[in-house]
């Protein structure tokens, strides 16, 4: 016989929380590629050559204390 359970609700206050953490790195993350897809649309270079130097650019910001983990 097997037990009957109640699906588990999703706890929003939690996914929330996960969203604010989560924000930032994914904002830049999105802005880098967008950057990086329109410096090669101008430019002629390949993507993945903007994307790395913008990355290389904005590296600073992993010791911002807002970037860094909780």
């Amino acid at each position: 016989m097997q037990l009957q359970t109640k699906p588990r609700l999703p706890n929003w206050s939690e996914l929330g929380k996960n969203i604010r953490l989560l924000a930032p790195g994914l904002l830049l993350s999105v802005t880098v590629a967008a950057a990086a897809s329109f410096l090669s649309a101008h430019y002629g270079a390949p993507q993945m050559l903007f994307a790395l130097l913008l990355g290389i650019a904005f590296h600073f910001l992993a010791e911002d204390g807002k970037c860094q983990p909780v």
